[in-house]
């Protein structure tokens, strides 16, 4: 029988800009192995942060389209209007019905900074984070480390 285990890496706090890999190899260096075929899982915020994709929600202007999704899935309607900017919306569910029983990921996102920001969220539907930051993040580590990793998105 196969073996699953993980373990997170603190690559600390992110202020924009960081090299994303270099932080991974960083939190490495300890004797953490990440071998061939391993999984990382990267958060969309962090990715934004990284690649400096911050907005402040309040100065963005909602359109009709938004309100509407917004209306059907609970998520914050300026939060959808970056979402639109940047994919295809296919169709939306009602995210607040299928966990009315948790803090919704949107609304921790705000409560973790200080102030109204939001990432310019790099969509591609159905993942948070669009095909090329991942590709950008899977080739850099194997050019760095010859290890070839599968980069797996998360909000």
């Amino acid at each position: 029988m196969s073996e699953i285990t993980y373990q997170g890496l603190d690559i600390g706090l992110l202020d924009g800009g960081e090299d994303l890999v270099g932080l991974i190899l960083e939190a490495t260096d300890d004797g953490t192995t990440i071998q061939d075929d391993d999984v990382l899982v990267v958060s969309s915020k962090v990715v934004s942060l990284a690649e400096e994709r911050m907005v402040a929600l309040e100065r963005v202007p909602v359109s009709p389209r938004a309100e509407r999704i917004a209306d059907v899935t609970g998520i914050d309607p300026r939060e959808v209007e970056l979402i639109l900017r940047e994919s295809t919306v296919l169709g939306a569910i009602p995210v607040a019905d299928i966990a009315s029983d948790r803090l919704e990921a949107s609304a921790a996102d705000q409560t973790e900074r200080p102030g109204q920001t939001g990432r310019t969220t790099p969509v591609s539907p159905p993942v948070i984070l669009s095909e090329k930051s991942l590709k950008i993040i899977h080739r850099t580590y194997r050019r760095s480390t010859g290890t070839p990793v599968i980069v797996f998105p998360t909000r």
